[in-house]
């Protein structure tokens, strides 16, 4: 069956959007650090709203053949298994290492640009507006911990992104695939990473833990809203 992203995720994005505009009015984080995350969501959200309002105007304005259709449903299904995917995954014999990964593990340049010395909300604007979600939940993990306002601002991000992705699996392919570079942790070594710091790679692992139980408890609070009483 061919699936139709933008007819699929028209109606999720404007959930998105309203989830992201609460936390633009919310008076509570009237404060320097609202002020800064207000920076960093209202072009996000006129991202997105310029980045679907075009799509779908396009693809009312132009017939798409389709093979174009099901070339730009395979692109999309391809990222979205990336989005999933584990960094490492073991098997009864054998190691397997995602291409994100081994560029992490790799390339220099790139893994310094993932592991700054001060994670910041404005470097989160910059992964989503290349659309490199799987970045930019890695430095949600690590800005989760840093004060209460950045842990409810977390929350709620992944909690409005749960309307178009499966955050959980999300969370934790993006701790999966970072963390054992992580220099904060270990270092790597010949090709091969070394935890040398295991109790600030617990402090991450209770991070995520928490992420995760908030979504778990979003998941059972929707259920109940959903199922109709007798």
């Amino acid at each position: 069956m061919v699936f139709d992203f933008y007819a699929l995720s028209f109606t999720k994005y404007w959930i998105l959007i309203w989830h992201l505009s609460q936390l633009l009015i919310n008076k509570s984080l009237i404060s320097q650090p609202y002020l800064m995350v207000k920076s960093f969501l209202l072009p996000f959200c006129l991202l997105w709203l310029h980045y679907f309002t075009i799509a779908q105007t396009d693809s009312i304005a132009r017939p798409i053949s389709p093979e174009q259709t099901q070339s730009d449903n395979d692109k999309i299904i391809a990222w979205l298994e990336e989005l999933y995917e584990p960094g490492v995954t073991v098997t009864d014999d054998s190691l397997i290492i995602s291409a994100e990964a081994d560029r992490v593990m790799k390339d220099e340049v790139y893994r310094s640009s993932l592991y700054p010395k001060v994670y910041t909300w404005q470097q989160v604007t910059a992964f989503i507006k290349a659309q490199q979600l799987k970045q930019a939940f890695w430095f949600l993990i690590n800005l989760y911990p840093v004060d209460s306002t950045s842990k409810s601002l977390v929350i709620k991000s992944v909690l409005a992104y749960h309307s178009l992705f499966k955050m959980d699996k999300a969370i934790m392919s993006a701790f999966n695939t970072y963390i054992f570079m992580d220099p904060e942790i270990g270092e790597i070594k010949d090709g091969h990473s070394e935890v040398s710091h295991p109790h600030i790679m617990e402090k991450k692992i209770q991070s995520v833990n928490e992420i995760l139980y908030y979504i778990n408890k979003y998941e059972e609070k929707s259920k109940k809203v959903e199922t109709p009483k007798n």
